[in-house]
């Protein structure tokens, strides 16, 4: 059979205590301890007071109570142990004792805990260098804007005054005969021209429709989308070769996708390269389903350009010819033909057909 002993451990908190007592008083609700278990004769139980007086017993009147009941003010602890009374011994003494060292070390104060300021020095809060070489990864971009007007089919003529003042050095073109063939006009103009581009459209019954800011990291290219395809269909242009082709595309986006890369020994210039292009609907985040889409892309270099840009330079993009056929690489491109309402100084508003043009400003080069 297995009991249960109550001993009284008797300590200031923080004092040393020995595991054990000398004595051990026993509940009487347990029963007689056999004598055998301590090889002495189980003392008597002396009841007492809440006071912590011992109680007289009989034969015993008169007589001071014992040193035991003094030492009983202080903080009792009641810690129980098994025994197994079938063999006269202790279960387990080592689980006694440490049972008994685990009660009395948990009343020691725990040591005050160091403040978590005290520990930092200034040096963990400078940031990492790979923080700086990250934040000058993402710094290395170009800075590009796009305006895009929309002027009166009919008054196509009007791009002259500009091509004329507008420059063609430093462009560069694939092929020359295929852009012209294409009916796509591009060229270059710094700063002190760019007021005076704005007010020969404005002249022309011509509209801001839209600006579209870009930063193009080095060597990362983004589109601008120009028009919708919710079809399959075909797009005929002239091939740098001299030929006519047909790119079957569609549904998708068509566009200008624009690049721009950093020129090495060079600051503050870049290298800029710019070509409509077909692109599927959306971009996948599965690397597989994005490496099919891309194959489906169309790129229409023969009527890319390049130039080294710095900061002020712009580029005019325009139709060389008016092309009403949307079928067509530079009617799809440039021509617009639901149009919109245009405001002349010399007649009525009116809804007309209408053409784009786009401005390419270089704003910024963080290389």
């Amino acid at each position: 059979m297995i009991g249960v002993i109550q001993i009284n451990i008797i300590a200031d908190c923080g004092e040393a205590v020995p595991a054990l007592l000398p004595r051990a008083s026993r509940p009487q609700s347990m029963g007689k301890m056999p004598a055998g278990l301590s090889g002495r004769k189980p003392t008597p139980h002396i009841p007492s007071t809440r006071s912590g007086q011992a109680l007289p017993m009989e034969g015993n009147k008169g007589k001071m109570p014992s040193p035991q009941s003094k030492i009983e003010k202080r903080s009792h602890y009641y810690v129980s142990y098994p025994f197994n009374f079938t063999h006269g011994r202790l279960l387990s003494p080592v689980f006694c004792i440490l049972y008994s060292l685990f009660c009395l070390f948990g009343c020691a104060k725990p040591e005050p805990e160091q403040p978590i300021w005290e520990k930092v020095k200034i040096g963990d809060l400078a940031p990492s260098d790979a923080g700086k070489t990250q934040q000058v990864e993402l710094l290395k971009m170009t800075k590009l804007d796009v305006h895009i007007f929309e002027i009166p089919a009919d008054n196509i003529g009007e791009l002259d005054k500009i091509r004329k003042k507008l420059f063609i050095r430093p462009l560069q073109l694939k092929d020359y005969k295929a852009f012209n063939a294409n009916s796509f006009m591009v060229r270059f103009g710094q700063v002190d021209l760019w007021r005076q581009t704005n007010e020969w459209l404005i002249g022309a019954d011509g509209r801001n429709i839209a600006n579209v800011s870009l930063m193009l990291a080095d060597g990362q290219a983004q589109t601008i989308v120009i028009a919708g395809l919710d079809r399959p269909q075909t797009i005929f242009y002239t091939a740098a070769n001299g030929s006519s082709e047909g790119a079957n595309v569609g549904p998708g986006v068509f566009g200008l996708r624009i690049k721009a890369e950093k020129i090495p020994g060079s600051r503050g210039v870049c290298d800029l390269v710019a070509y409509p292009v077909f692109s599927p609907p959306t971009e996948s985040t599965i690397p597989q389903l994005d490496a099919l889409g891309k194959l489906r892309e169309f790129p229409f270099t023969s009527a890319a350009f390049g130039l080294k840009m710095s900061p002020g330079d712009f580029v005019f993009l325009a139709p060389k010819e008016y092309v009403s056929d949307q079928t067509a690489l530079g009617g799809l491109f440039f021509n617009n033909p639901r149009g919109g309402l245009f405001f002349s100084k010399a007649k009525a508003p009116e809804y007309k057909p209408a053409i784009r043009i786009f401005l390419l400003v270089c704003t910024g080069i963080n290389y």
